[in-house]
């Protein structure tokens, strides 16, 4: 396209942990209300992630619209993160979470992370969870620590067009602040 710039330097490659949320109903408030009223939600809810990323040693390196895109060093950061967002919004504000691990690229001059586990997250964040819940990629999964394997559910089957990928669901435990098994405490995750 025309004025469009691409980014040839060589890609920083790192392992992380990537979050995608989503606030729920977004689609419907912004048309029963309008944009213009829906923002001063949408500014709310990214402060309260912002703290809940923050207290957790994540980052957040991308707003769009109602998502929020955030970076972290382990599965478990971005999962108790998560379970923070979620009592800091109360039922007022719900949102969906996609959490991946692996392997991102990230190109000079950009601030934008690119991989499979970025996009397998985009879609569980985005598209598949429900409000409330919080989806992890098998990968993501995998890098949690035992005890914290045994709050979730899976694994479940995402399909992508011709191919199919494992993902787990949060059974309960960090969800609406409302423990139903016992998670050790963080221990500088």
């Amino acid at each position: 396209m025309p004025g469009l710039r691409y980014n040839t330097g060589m890609p920083r490659e790192q392992t992380a942990t990537i979050w995608i949320s989503d606030m729920a109903g977004f689609t419907v408030m912004t048309h029963l209300h309008g944009a213009r009223a829906v923002m001063d939600k949408i500014f709310g809810m990214r402060e309260e992630l912002s703290e809940a990323v923050r207290a957790h040693r994540g980052h957040i390196f991308k707003c769009v619209a109602d998502n929020v895109f955030a970076i972290f060093d382990s599965p478990l950061q971005a999962l108790q993160a998560a379970g923070e967002a979620h009592r800091r919004l109360g039922e007022g504000t719900q949102i969906c979470i996609g959490i991946g691990h692996g392997p991102l690229m990230l190109f000079p001059g950009e601030e934008d992370y690119f991989g499979m586990e970025v996009n397998l997250a985009s879609k569980l964040g985005e598209d598949t969870a429900e409000p409330g819940e919080v989806l992890l990629t098998d990968a993501a999964y995998r890098g949690l620590p035992e005890p914290y394997r045994h709050a979730c559910e899976g694994p479940h089957v995402l399909p992508v067009k011709r191919f199919e990928f494992h993902y787990y669901r949060l059974s309960g435990p960090l969800i609406e602040g409302r423990p139903t098994v016992t998670l050790p405490p963080d221990e500088g995750a």
